[in-house]
């Protein structure tokens, strides 16, 4: 192994650990807000758990409906009124998670801005000097709000989308082991179809970031306008004009790259997800030609499937957030270090 490969080597072996290690400095903007953060986290997950009702209340009526009895003696009436508590109750939920999730990634997010801005000011000149205006305010814009969006939105989800997944195939194997196993094969699917198509995100998500910072947003727009006089004496707004559509052009690009991954990847999964329904179902209707399965069995085996699909897609479309938050986590630490 050359010199150069080792120290290659070296520096992938402590990439890791020093982005771990860099983390534990965001630790302290998460901790004001763990109570409201953590009761939106039950919320969360208590919205998931009488998620898991739905399919086998519908199977429940199924079964009524064709001569085999409602549970717990109700009538049709009482079954569908307690069906309609359940789903009010998820709505109140759903409500309450949402309120102070929006509430907590303000809060955090000014919080950071403040503490930002406050560091940004005791840095030395030597900083500014080495960088572009645009860059130090993509920090206090884009990258504050990138990561303050992560954290309450994508990482916080992770739980429920998780819970129900082991949830459905919990259930699932109570009224059926074979198909349950089927179900749970699909999964490791899922994921290898998310690696594959996924990895292309993480490079394409940094380069919209740094260049939405270094040539769009703010740097040339900023510049140009406290240069607004001399452009106009020297006769270079067409110049200063072609040299902003050439970054322009160069996000545009970025962007239809990353929509174009995007826009296959979260197809791709729904499709696996549905064909794997579409394997259950047939599936079940066998075991209830042979009366394995009764037909309210199978319509709960059905809405479980359906069911699957919520944390499979979800964690599709974390892949692609958990991208462009790292990009954003790396940059504002890096500063944080200084």
């Amino acid at each position: 192994m050359t010199v150069e490969q080792q120290k290659s080597y070296a520096n992938s072996t402590q990439a890791i650990p020093d982005i771990r290690l860099k983390f534990s400095v965001l630790v302290q903007y998460v901790t004001p807000y763990k109570r409201i953060l953590l009761l939106a986290l039950l919320l969360m997950v208590s919205e998931s758990a009488i998620s898991l009702v739905t399919p086998w209340l519908a199977g429940r009526f199924t079964e009524g409906i064709l001569g085999g009895g409602y549970p717990w003696g109700l009538s049709v009436h009482g079954l569908l009124l307690l069906w309609l508590v359940v789903l009010a109750v998820q709505a109140l939920l759903r409500f309450g998670n949402q309120y102070l999730l929006g509430s907590a990634s303000e809060q955090m997010l000014a919080q950071l801005r403040m503490r930002l801005y406050d560091h940004l000011q005791a840095l030395p000149l030597s900083f500014y000097h080495e960088r572009k205006r645009g860059e130090v305010l993509t920090l206090l814009t884009n990258d504050a709000a990138s990561l303050s969006s992560f954290v309450t939105g994508t990482l916080l989800s992770l739980l429920p989308l998780f819970i129900t997944l082991i949830g459905a195939l919990v259930l699932i194997f109570m009224i059926s082991p074979l198909i349950a196993f089927l179900a749970a094969a699909l999964v490791p699917l899922f994921y290898l179809v998310m690696k594959i198509l996924g990895r292309r995100i993480r490079p394409i998500s940094s380069a919209m970031v740094n260049e939405y910072g270094k040539t769009f947003s703010f740097s040339i727009v900023e510049e140009n306008l406290n240069l607004l006089p001399v452009i106009k004496s020297f006769t270079r707004e067409a110049a200063e004009s072609a040299r902003f559509q050439q970054g322009n052009l160069r996000l545009l690009e970025l962007t239809r790259q990353y929509l174009r991954i995007q826009a296959v990847l979260s197809p791709v999964i729904q499709f696996l997800a549905a064909a794997g329904i579409v394997l259950l179902l047939w599936v079940g209707t066998g075991y209830v030609q042979s009366e394995q399965l009764t037909a309210g069995e199978l319509v709960s085996l059905l809405l479980y499937g359906m069911l699957l699909t919520r944390p499979v897609s979800g964690l599709a479309d974390v892949y692609g957030q958990v991208q462009l938050a790292r990009g954003s986590a790396e940059r504002l630490l890096d500063v944080f270090s200084i």
